[in-house]
């Protein structure tokens, strides 16, 4: 059985990678195409003069399971490194103090009135009127609702603008009014349905379990919640890429179109163009580990009702620029992994990471490195302005005036799917269309989860879904113990 896959970001390498490493394996080949010159996708790692400099993701959700299950697969569970035991705190910029994160934050929220009334960056007002939660009515929307209205609904207006909205801006990297709450936090919908409180559900799903309940159990709290190998984000691509013996993979080589094969023939033929000119492959199965907006362009021609559901996916711009500067040079204590600038201030650069307090071994001693996120329009201005808002942002927040010893700039166009109100939709449309095109899947971040474990998760799924189809059930089901049982078209529930 021939298979070719469309991409080699992360998404594309781990459904490379299942396949091969299934009991179905010899009898399947697998072509992996990914159009850059390297594979990987958005996560790069540069290592030079003592620095580790990450160009996407600096690390991953320590909760999700896909994660962890690949990592200890892959022989990188002993280089995961956590965020200092110490340091693990962030902080919301407002009035020109640092206000550390609430304890006890799940997803977006504190799940405790004491944590809110301990949450110094909201006026007293509104920590009041949020700690006051439990009481307030459920008063659920029929049908999808938008993060802003939920928060405010439930919180309070302040809570949201000073706590919940940075907090989602710096998941997310999109505007909490366009947001589906289902699509992006289910949990929190789930413990308000429940319970008629998102705290009081919030507190009963942290605590022992009971019978017959929608809000799935949290595991054991660690000190640190996000993980990263010692070396860099970029050991999760060399990984893959040492166990992807037998994959035909070719990078440079960008596939253009798609077209449905006539009968008796292969299902899939693959136009792709190279450095050397066109090229066509014939595929029994494909699978488009690729953002949903470029998989739509493939599948234009061949699959219009298709590509319309894909296109409709909205993605933002991200741009990001790294400094390094002299330790000396930085007036605040840098105790924490960062801080985060509230929609309401007005700041073009939404949140800054501390990287080199966040994690060791990212700057070499007497130096810190810094990274600026711009979003909006503000990432999409030019290198000048951009990298003039990310200096005015170090010197007054952590008070730099001197250079820099370098600096950066890293864009990412298109690379942030937004789950607007109405994803969940969208995307049982994209699988609706699917069910149509027999052998053709899809994977990534577009669909069900924007993080690496969830990305992770989705081609872990895919590539079970393409075995069932192929006949091979036991080798699909077989693929990893982690994953939820269900196909890539039937993931509903998958961001709980």
């Amino acid at each position: 059985m021939r298979v070719v896959v469309v991409g080699g970001g992360i998404a594309g390498l781990v459904t490379a990678y299942r396949l091969l490493r299934s009991t179905a394996a010899l009898n399947i080949s697998v072509t992996l195409l990914e159009a850059a010159p390297r594979a990987g996708g958005r996560i790069a790692t540069s290592r030079f003069d003592g620095f580790v400099v990450e160009h996407g993701a600096d690390s991953f959700l320590a909760t999700r399971p896909h994660g962890h299950a690949l990592a200890h697969e892959l022989g990188l569970a002993g280089e995961l490194q956590p965020a200092r035991h110490w340091r693990h705190r962030a902080f919301i910029r407002r009035g020109g103090r640092m206000h550390p994160l609430p304890a006890g934050l799940s997803g977006l929220v504190p799940g405790s009135a004491p944590a809110w009334l301990r949450a110094a960056m909201i006026g007293w007002p509104g920590r009041l009127r949020a700690a006051a939660e439990r009481w307030i009515p459920a008063r659920i929307p029929a049908g999808d609702e938008s993060i802003a209205a939920f928060a405010r609904r439930r919180f309070g207006r302040q809570a949201y603008d000073w706590l919940i909205e940075p907090l989602l801006a710096g998941i997310h990297g999109g505007d909490g009014e366009s947001l589906s709450v289902r699509a992006t936090f289910p949990v929190l919908v789930g413990a308000e349905t429940q319970y008629g409180s998102v705290t009081r559900g919030l507190h009963a799903r942290a605590g022992p379990a009971t019978a017959n309940t929608t809000v799935p159990k949290t595991r054991a709290r660690t000190a640190a919640p996000f993980l990263t190998p010692r070396d860099g984000m970029e050991r999760w691509i060399d990984a893959l890429l040492d166990r992807l013996g037998g994959c035909d993979l070719r990078t440079s080589t960008a596939a253009i179109a798609i077209d449905r094969g006539a009968p008796a023939q292969p299902a899939w033929t693959v136009h792709a163009r190279t450095a050397g000119g066109l090229l066509t492959l014939a595929a029994d199965a494909l699978v488009l580990a690729i953002p949903a907006h470029a998989a739509a362009r493939l599948v234009t021609d061949t699959a219009p009702g298709l590509a319309a559901q894909l296109a409709s996916i909205p993605f933002a711009t991200t741009t990001i620029v790294q400094a390094a500067f002299a330790a000396d040079a930085v007036r605040v204590p840098l105790e924490g992994g960062g801080h985060l600038n509230p929609r309401v201030t007005g700041r073009p650069v939404s949140a800054c990471t501390w990287t080199s307090s966040k994690f060791e071994h990212r700057a070499p001693a007497g130096a810190v490195l810094l990274r600026a996120f711009l979003k909006g329009d503000a990432a999409s201005a030019g290198d000048d302005a951009v990298i003039r808002h990310a200096l005015d942002e170090f010197r007054d927040a952590l008070g730099i005036d001197a250079a820099p010893l370098w600096l950066r700039v890293d864009r990412h166009a298109q690379g942030m799917p937004q789950y607007t109100l109405g994803h969940q939709a969208r995307v049982s449309a994209v699988h609706r269309a699917l069910d149509l095109l027999p052998g053709l899947f899809v994977a990534g971040h577009s669909y069900h989860g924007v993080g690496i474990p969830d990305t992770i998760g989705s081609a872990t799924l895919a590539a079970a879904a393409l075995l069932s189809f192929a006949g091979y059930p036991g080798a699909g089901a077989a693929i990893d113990a982690t994953a939820p049982g269900r196909a890539t078209r039937e993931v509903d529930a998958w961001n709980g």
